[in-house]
């Protein structure tokens, strides 16, 4: 008479439910890529309907079904970054007297210029202080554009000295 080891029995069915899993879990990793694929037709998509809103141009809508299901490469949406500066350079130069902070993010605003962070006064005000080679501070809380040629001259006094700082 042989005996029967108790522990095959629960091994083998230990095997069973293993090779089950494995397969659901094969199963939804094919479903977590699709997910993935869908969000990042959906985060592509919406950037590119919201430029061509913006632009006016109308663009050919990719195959939705096989970007859908992942067989395609995302669709990469091309936004070119301007920094707030530039922007608020572009509303500055426009006027001829100094603006403040609040007065610039209303030209902003006017403009359709997405200023970013809880206290938008503050990001403008911040933003414009950080560069005293484009912006000058004429009075508290005044600021205006320099000129194309005393923002290149000075741009480089702030180099130089900057330069000079790490050299001592």
């Amino acid at each position: 008479m042989t005996l029967v080891n108790p522990y095959r029995d629960v091994i083998e069915k230990a095997k069973r439910d293993l090779a089950e899993v494995s397969k659901r879990i094969e199963e939804l990793k094919t479903l977590r890529k699709r997910k993935i694929a869908l969000e990042s037709l959906i985060a592509n998509a919406t950037r590119l309907l919201e430029d061509a809103e913006q632009t006016g141009q109308q663009q050919e809508p990719p195959d939705l079904p096989m970007l859908a299901y992942g067989l395609a490469a995302p669709i990469v949406a091309v936004r070119t970054h301007t920094p707030l500066w530039k922007h608020i350079q572009s509303a500055l130069e426009n006027e001829s007297a100094p603006l403040s902070a609040k007065e610039v993010l209303d030209i902003l605003v006017r403009k359709n210029v997405q200023v970013n962070g809880t206290h938008k006064i503050e990001t403008v005000r911040a933003s414009m202080s950080c560069r005293p080679d484009i912006f000058e501070r004429t009075t508290r809380g005044m600021f205006s554009a320099r000129p194309v040629g005393e923002s290149r001259r000075l741009s480089g006094l702030i180099e130089n000295s900057a330069a000079q700082e790490t050299t001592h």
